[in-house]
């Protein structure tokens, strides 16, 4: 039996009328808050509207503030966002777990990186692997002298590990720090 009991506030079940993929929230599958703010991923996109899927940005009193969404690629490639999301609570650098298909219909895994203003800045240079992936942020230390803080963490399903990135000025360059494997 549990010790702490949780009261039912409320639900999100769509965003409005006006935002760039608008609609029912699409088999929402990543979850992170940050400052209060919800963001939730939907790799399915808003309403089956959008086949590149979104994340969509709730403030703490259950309000639609914006949206992430995948760059436009050329018409014979397809990217994808929306699945797994983290937060870096210090610099509000958004990570959104990914897929790219190229022209020959191969699919890589990708993590995008959205800036505190919600402008995409771009992906590590590291593929990781064809689908499942997830990702994570060290956020949890305030302290600059903690050499892991910030690091970004992405697993890779195909190849059955996890990827340790270390963020370098300008926010979104990035470079292998360590390969867990278990």
């Amino acid at each position: 039996r549990s010790a702490i009991v949780h009261d039912y506030l409320s639900r999100l079940t769509e965003v409005p009328f006006g935002a760039p993929v608008s609609g029912r929230i699409g088999q929402p599958e990543g979850l992170a808050i940050d400052s209060g703010d919800l963001y939730v991923g939907s790799p399915v996109g808003n309403g089956g509207e959008s086949l590149n899927g979104v994340v969509d940005e709730f403030g703490s009193s259950g309000g639609f503030l914006s949206q992430l969404l995948a760059p436009e690629g050329p018409e014979e490639e397809r990217e994808e966002a929306g699945g797994s999301v983290a937060v870096n609570h210090s610099t509000g650098e958004v990570y959104v777990a990914g897929t790219k298909t190229g022209v020959a219909g191969t699919e890589t895994g990708v993590v995008y990186v959205f800036g505190a203003a919600g402008e995409l800045l771009g992906t590590p240079s590291k593929s990781f692997g064809e689908e499942g992936v997830s990702v994570a942020v060290d956020s949890n230390s305030s302290s600059s002298a903690d050499p892991e803080a910030g690091d970004v963490y992405v697993s890779d399903t195909e190849d059955a590990v996890v990827d340790v990135l270390q963020p370098e000025r300008g926010g979104f360059k990035t470079k292998g720090v360590a390969r867990l494997t278990g």
